[in-house]
């Protein structure tokens, strides 16, 4: 453990500290229990330090007494002192290493506790920058979603298919309009830089837009969300980078696909707005009690309100009815690969059409892509 990683835990021990990260414990009748023993309840001080496997102090970690929100952290060496009872259990925990557990079998007793770092989903193999590397080699923050993740959701906007799914990344929706693509902001840790705030999104290598790609033609989404991203990619990479593979062909392995989808959108809630005749009846109202009924509706014009004589001048239209309606949306998508040792292609056609739920708002899209490598001798791949 070098000393960075020492400064960077006294760092987290000093949010947590100056943020008021605290647990506490309410003793009820019902822990104390008139029937336990006092060898089992009593009260003792329990004092220990907690290090990793080099011997380093782990700032910052997690010593709670088992199943009781009584708690704290260790300090900047280390050290925790708690109270408990012989014969509880205390749970030590910190990001990024194993859970231990371990009982207190007498007062003043003396607790160290050696940390192993946990080994789970290190080996997960994600795409950073220009190749791929396993997550236990990374030295950046790196999110990713995989194809079976975002298969079956029914966007019509790709933009969408990342909100909700990866920390540290924020989608939002300015404008239910359809083809409204500019109004999907993604914002990767917050805003880092005055003007254009928008991550760098690359696609199988190339700077594009997320949305000009087809959800059925990702294979992966990788996010690169920290400054190290921006050692490869230089200042375009201050907001973070999105990184979008797309499906190629399989070896000896001939596939046509189709898949599509139907739905209808509506407006979910509308206002209700009183009748005409109604309004009027109340505006005559309001005048009389202000003592000023020159412009009162005479009970002929409320008549005619009810009865439509004279549309022209008391309609009683309901504007929701005429702007909004019911829209159907539907996508169509198709795609053929295969390949042999030396060659692989993967051609896909897709379509998206969506009605606007309000009269005059309607978006047509398709797309098309082809991936194809061919590999001529073993130093050279078109």
């Amino acid at each position: 453990m070098n000393k960075q990683h020492v400064l960077q835990r006294r760092i987290i021990f000093g949010l947590l500290f100056l943020g008021g990260v605290t647990f506490s414990y309410a003793s009820t009748e019902k822990d104390l229990g008139s029937s336990t023993s006092a060898v089992t309840q009593q009260a003792v001080t329990v004092k220990g330090s907690v290090k990793d496997a080099a011997g380093e102090a782990i700032i910052g970690a997690s010593v709670v007494v088992e199943g009781t929100t009584n708690g704290l952290i260790t300090d900047v060496d280390g050290h925790f002192s708690i109270q408990a009872s012989v014969g509880q259990n205390l749970v030590i925990s910190y990001i990024g290493y194993e859970t231990q557990v371990v009982k207190i079998a007498r007062a003043n007793q003396q607790i160290n506790i050696v940390l192993k770092e946990s080994s789970e989903l290190i080996d997960e193999v994600v795409v950073v920058a220009y190749g791929t590397q396993k997550k236990a080699n990374l030295t950046g923050a790196v999110s990713s979603v995989k194809v079976n993740d975002i298969k079956d959701i029914p966007v019509s906007n790709t933009s969408s298919l990342l909100q909700g799914r990866m920390s540290g990344v924020t989608v939002s929706s300015f404008s239910a309009q359809p083809g409204a693509e500019g109004d999907v902001e993604i914002r990767i840790r917050g805003i880092n830089t005055f003007g254009d705030s928008n991550p760098m999104v690359l696609i199988d290598g190339v700077e594009g837009s997320l949305n000009s790609v087809s959800p059925n033609d990702i294979e992966n989404i990788s996010v690169l969300k920290d400054a190290a991203s921006a050692s490869i990619y230089g200042v375009r990479a201050a907001n973070g980078v999105v990184l979008v593979t797309t499906k190629r062909g399989n070896v000896d392995k001939k596939t046509l696909s189709y898949s599509g989808s139907y739905g209808v959108q509506k407006a979910t809630v509308l206002p209700t707005y009183i009748n005409s005749w109604d309004w009027a009846t109340l505006y005559n109202e309001q005048n009389e009690a202000m003592g000023d009924v020159t412009t009162n509706f005479t009970p002929e014009m409320i008549q005619q309100m009810k009865d439509g004589s004279r549309p022209d001048l008391f309609a009683n239209t309901r504007w929701s009815d005429k702007i909004f309606r019911s829209a159907p949306i539907q996508t169509h998508h198709l795609s053929m690969s295969g390949g042999n040792v030396t060659s692989h292609y993967m051609g896909s056609v897709g379509y998206m059409g969506q009605d606007g739920i309000m009269e005059g708002t309607s978006t047509d899209r398709f797309n098309f892509r082809l991936n194809a490598d061919s590999k001529f001798i073993d130093i050279i791949t078109l």
